[in-house]
Parts: structure tokens; C-alpha cells; sequence
């Protein structure tokens, strides 16, 4: 069975790099007349187009099960207590993972405390480094945590093509996947996991700015203009309807909010005086912290420096 299923995701994901007529000699040659696995890969694809996230695999005990209003695509990974599966927010319409606790602890009743009390823990706490928890709950039986899914993006410097680019790699390994050709860097990712910002250069004015590009593609969505701005520490809002900045223009610093949709800026703060240094959202959106201050330049002589 583990070999039919390799093959079978072997056939599904070359499949998908191809399209129309060539897609379909492909099958024709890969399943060799086997309709069986013909249909499988057929209907991977066609959950792949309608779901715009990645298929189901095979493999994983909980694999096409719905937990409430999650549907699970693939396992993960896996852990001592648990394991994590790829899945669909069918009501926000949003990719997840989804945390459960493995059937033998179940009944476990410290064991399942344990659990609860993990997750309540990360949901106490919001920083870019940390993920977001959405949901703690049980669905026949099955414990669970609902949380972000995310990947690892990272901008790389190219010496030989004299550039950086964006890449990301999947939060179960695998290889690293290249996904802007031309300048860029900076990327976070929108809460929902379906768009990047990052600052990239437009090919046709040759512009560096900040704007959106496709997490799955790569490809420009659109680009900001902020003129006479220098912006920093760019944040996604927690409801990813905007993306929030230190505007600097050149003194005090403000907190700005660009409309991810397009549109101009708008003035979030007033503060008359200070630097804005750096600023953080509450989960809910509906608090900013910010760290103000003044630089210095002061010299300070340390002796004895051990």
C-alpha cells in the first residue's frame, strides 16, 4: 500500500505542473491503464484546483476526516503526544494546522490537561515568532488545537545574479522552493497564509516599494506607493485587511495603515514628538502596542571590559 501511495503522489504532483492536453497524455502514460489510480489522481487534482490548497496525501490515520469545521488534507508531522495535519477553515476559508492529540492518550485524563494547558499557554501570547492559536476544542473523541499554518519565508542574496529573492519552505521539510525571480525582500505572510508582503522591485518602472505578491505563485498582486516615507517594520493587522507601518517623515514617527486591497494610507497616531521604534498588534486588532523613544549618541567609555 505505501508503494501504491507514493506512487500516487508522485503521479499527482507532476500532474499538476501540467495542463489541458498535456496533463491529460500524462496520465494516460503514467497510470498505464490503471483506472483505479487514474480516478485518485483525478480527484487529488480536482480538490487541489477547487480547495487552492495542497491535496490531500494519503498517508496519516485522520487524513480526509472533517473536525468541526476543519477538513484535514495531510499529515505533517508527528510528536510524543500528537500529530499535525495540513487542513481547511471551511467557514473563514483560511489553510490551518491542526494539532491532535494521538488516540492512546486520549484517555489519558493528565495527559489531556497537558494538552489544554499548551495551548492556552501560546494563546496567551501574540508575537510574529509565535503562532496564532484560533481554537482549542474536542470533535468525537478527538482533541485538538487549531492553529496557523505556516511555512518558513526568507529572502536570500544572490551573488552571481546580484539580487535577493523570496523562497520558502514547508513546515514539513522537504526542499526549499524558489518563488520571485526578480528582487525582493522582507516577506511575512497575511493571516491567512495566502499572501506575502515584502518589498520587491517593479519590473516595469524598475521601482523598489513595498506591496503583495502571491504566496503559492510568487507573483505581484499589487504595489504601494508611500511617498516621502521611510517604512519600517511593515506588520500585517490581525484581520489582514491592512498592513500597518512606521511612517518616519522625518520627525516624530507615526503608526500608518495601508488598505491591503489598494488605496492611500491613512495617519493611525498623531504623536507630535519621539520615534516609534517598534510595534505589535493585540490578537483581537483591537490594541497597538508601540515602543517610543530618542535616539542618542552618547560615547560611553567602558574599562575593565571582561
Amino acid at each position: 500500500m505505501a508503494e501504491r501511495d507514493q506512487r500516487l503522489n508522485s503521479i499527482f504532483h507532476s500532474a499538476i505542473e501540467r495542463e489541458g492536453v498535456e496533463r491529460r497524455a500524462f496520465l494516460d502514460g503514467a497510470c498505464a491503464g490503471d483506472e483505479g489510480l487514474r480516478r485518485q489522481v483525478e480527484a487529488l487534482i480536482r480538490s487541489h484546483e477547487q480547495a487552492d490548497v495542497p491535496a490531500p496525501d494519503p498517508k496519516g490515520t485522520l487524513v480526509g476526516r472533517t473536525l468541526d469545521q476543519y477538513r484535514l488534507f495531510s499529515l505533517v508531522g508527528s510528536g510524543g503526544m500528537g500529530e499535525v495535519y495540513l487542513a481547511e477553515d471551511t467557514r473563514l476559508d483560511r489553510r490551518v494546522a491542526i494539532k491532535v492529540l494521538t488516540s492512546n492518550f486520549t484517555t489519558d485524563a493528565a495527559q489531556v490537561r497537558r494538552f489544554q494547558q499548551e495551548a492556552r499557554a501560546a494563546s496567551a501570547l501574540n508575537h510574529p515568532n509565535i503562532i496564532t492559536v484560533y481554537d482549542i476544542n474536542e470533535s468525537d473523541g478527538t482533541q485538538y488545537i487549531a492553529t496557523e499554518f505556516i511555512g518558513v519565508i526568507y529572502s536570500v542574496w544572490s551573488a552571481a545574479e546580484k539580487l535577493q529573492s523570496v523562497w520558502k519552505l514547508s513546515i514539513d521539510g522537504g526542499q526549499p522552493v524558489r518563488l520571485t525571480d526578480y528582487g525582493s525582500h522582507d516577506p511575512s505572510y497575511s493571516p491567512d497564509g495566502k499572501w506575502i508582503g515584502c518589498f520587491y522591485v517593479d519590473r516595469q518602472t524598475n521601482k523598489w516599494d513595498y506591496g503583495i505578491i502571491s504566496a503559492s505563485e510568487g507573483k505581484p498582486v499589487r504595489q504601494f506607493d508611500f511617498p516621502g516615507f521611510q517604512y519600517q517594520w511593515v506588520r500585517w493587522t490581525p484581520d489582514g485587511r491592512h498592513l500597518s507601518f512606521i511612517g518616519v517623515p522625518p520627525d516624530p514617527s507615526n503608526i500608518w495603515l495601508q488598505p491591503a486591497e489598494g488605496g492611500a494610507p491613512r495617519k493611525l497616531t498623531d504623536f507630535r514628538q519621539d520615534y516609534i521604534f517598534r510595534h505589535a498588534w493585540s490578537r483581537d486588532g483591537k490594541n497597538l502596542a508601540v515602543v517610543r523613544g530618542r535616539p542618542t549618541s552618547d560615547v560611553v567609555l567602558l574599562k575593565d571590559n571582561r
